[in-house]
C-alpha cells in the first residue's frame, strides 16, 4: 500500500469517527464524563441547596427561591431567562424558563420542577451511609434538576452550547397544577411548538410515554322509603344498590385491559349527600332503616391514548345507563392530564440513550411501563412534539414522601447521560436516524 493509499484509508477511517469539528467522537464522550465526575462536589452541594429550601407547591417562596437558584445557574451558562407568571388567586409560584438559540441539530426542550409534595424543614438534605441521600424532594425531582444542570455545565465547558438551541423548563406546579390548567402551562406549550425533542427529567429508569388521567363523578338516585319496602316492584332496589351495581360492573369489565384502570377514591351514600365542595369534601346524612336517596362515588380514570379514554368512557357510560329499576345514574369526566402515547420517535430516542449507556459500560436498560409511572408535564406537550423520552433524571425510592431518597451514584451517572445524548442531538451526529422535525 502506498502512503498516498494509506493516508486515504486513515482518513476514512477517522472520518466515520469524528464529528464536523474535528474532535473523535469516544473522546467528546470522555471528555464529558471526565468532566462530570471532577464536578462531583458541585453537583451535591447544589442538590443540598436546593432540597434544603421548602418548595411545597403552595409555598410560593420557597419554590421561587428554588427558582432562583436555577435561574442563576443557567444564566452562567448563557441561557435567557424569564418567569412566565401567574394569577394572584392561583397562588403559585409561576414556571422559570431558559432559552439559548442557535442553528445546530435538533431543538430540544428539557422539562424539571421547583415544587415538592411535603415541605422541607427538618426533612432536608441528609447524606446516608452509602451513596445515598436523603430528603424532600431530594429524588422528585431536584435530583432530575441538578442532572439538567450539570449535564449543560459539562457541555459548556467544552462550548458544545455554542449555536445550539435549547430550552429548558423549570415548572412551578408540577405536584398540584394551579387551574385553569391551559393558563398554568401556557408557555410550556408554546415552546413546545418551537422544539423538535422533548427531554423529562423525573427520576429513572427511562418511559415512552405516561398514562392520561382523567376525574369521573358518578351520581345515582333512588326512592325514598322505609326499609321494608327496598326491592318492591314499586320501589326498587334505592340509590346506593344502583352505586355499587355500577361500580361492580366497573371492575368486572375493565379492570383486566392493559394500561387501563378505572378507580374509586370517594362514597357515600344517604338520604341527603352534598358533594359539590370545591375542596372535594363530600358529606351525607341517613339512616339504617331509610333506603337511600342520593349515592355519590368519584375517581379516577388512567389510559395510554386518548383513544382508549375515549373507548373506556363509552364503555361505562353504558354500564351507567344499563339502570336497576326506579333510579337514575348520571357520570361525568373531567379530563385532568393528557396522556403520552409511546411512539417510534420515542424508541429511536431510548435505543440512542442505550447506545449511550453501553458506551459507559452500563446495562441496556428496558423502558419502565407507563402504567407504573404518574401524571407529569411532558403529557401537556406530547400531542404538540412527536419525539419524547421521560425518567432521564437519577434513581430514587420513597418518592412522595418525608423519607424520600436518591442514588448519588446514579445522579452523576444520568448528568453523564443527558450530556452525551444532548451533544447528540444538536451536533449532528453520525447515524443518528432521528428522522423527526416539529413545525419550524
Amino acid at each position: 500500500m502506498s502512503i498516498y493509499q494509506k493516508f486515504i484509508f486513515l482518513f476514512l477511517v477517522l472520518g466515520s469517527a469524528t464529528l464536523s469539528f474535528g474532535e473523535p467522537i469516544d473522546l467528546i464522550t470522555k471528555k464529558l464524563s471526565t468532566s462530570i465526575d471532577q464536578s462531583k462536589p458541585e453537583a451535591i452541594k447544589l442538590l443540598k441547596d436546593l432540597v434544603d429550601i421548602n418548595s411545597q407547591t403552595e409555598q410560593v417562596k420557597g419554590v421561587r427561591q428554588v427558582g432562583m437558584l436555577l435561574e442563576a445557574q443557567l444564566r452562567t451558562l448563557g441561557f435567557d431567562t424569564y418567569w412566565e407568571e401567574m394569577p394572584t388567586e392561583m397562588n403559585r409560584a409561576g414556571n422559570l424558563f431558559g432559552v439559548k438559540k442557535g442553528n445546530k441539530g435538533k431543538r430540544l426542550l428539557l422539562i424539571g420542577h421547583l415544587d415538592t409534595v411535603f415541605p422541607g424543614g427538618k426533612n432536608s438534605f441528609q447524606p446516608l451511609s452509602n451513596h445515598w441521600a436523603q430528603g424532600v424532594g431530594v429524588s422528585d425531582m431536584k435530583g432530575g434538576d441538578v442532572v439538567i444542570i450539570e449535564a449543560l455545565k459539562a457541555l459548556n465547558r467544552f462550548n458544545l452550547l455554542d449555536d445550539t438551541t435549547i430550552r429548558v423548563a423549570f415548572i412551578g406546579d408540577e405536584e398540584n397544577a394551579g387551574y385553569p390548567i391551559n393558563t398554568a402551562r401556557a408557555e410550556l406549550k408554546k415552546l413546545a411548538q418551537e422544539s423538535d425533542v422533548v427531554l423529562d427529567f423525573e427520576s429513572g429508569p427511562p418511559s415512552l410515554g405516561r398514562r392520561g388521567v382523567t376525574s369521573w363523578e358518578l351520581l345515582t338516585v333512588g326512592i325514598q322509603q322505609h326499609s321494608s319496602l327496598i326491592f318492591q316492584p314499586d320501589v326498587g332496589s334505592g340509590a346506593i344498590f344502583e352505586l355499587a351495581r355500577i361500580l361492580n360492573a366497573f371492575a368486572k369489565e375493565l379492570s383486566h385491559v392493559e394500561n387501563l384502570t378505572i378507580n374509586s377514591g370517594i362514597v357515600l351514600g344517604g338520604s341527603e349527600i352534598d358533594y359539590r365542595s370545591p375542596q372535594k369534601k363530600v358529606e351525607g346524612s341517613g339512616k339504617f332503616n331509610v333506603i337511600a336517596k342520593m349515592a355519590y362515588a368519584g375517581g379516577d380514570l388512567r389510559y395510554i391514548s386518548l383513544e382508549q379514554k375515549n373507548d373506556t368512557q363509552s364503555k361505562m357510560k353504558q354500564i351507567v345507563d344499563n339502570h336497576f329499576p326506579h333510579t337514575k345514574a348520571n357520570i361525568t369526566f373531567t379530563q385532568v392530564i393528557p396522556p403520552m402515547t409511546p411512539n417510534q420517535a420515542g424508541e429511536k430516542l431510548l435505543s440512542q440513550y442505550n447506545e449511550i449507556r453501553v458506551l459507559l459500560k452500563k446495562p441496556v436498560l428496558e423502558p419502565l411501563p407507563p402504567k407504573l409511572r404518574g401524571g407529569g408535564d411532558i403529557s401537556y406537550v406530547a400531542d404538540i412534539i412527536p419525539a419524547g423520552l421521560v425518567g432521564l433524571g437519577p434513581l430514587g425510592k420513597d418518592e412522595h414522601s418525608t423519607n424520600e431518597e436518591v442514588d448519588l451514584d446514579s445522579l452523576h451517572d444520568a448528568s453523564k447521560q443527558a450530556a452525551i445524548l444532548i451533544y447528540r442531538l444538536t451536533h449532528h451526529y453520525p447515524n443518528l436516524n432521528l428522522d423527526f422535525q416539529n413545525k419550524p
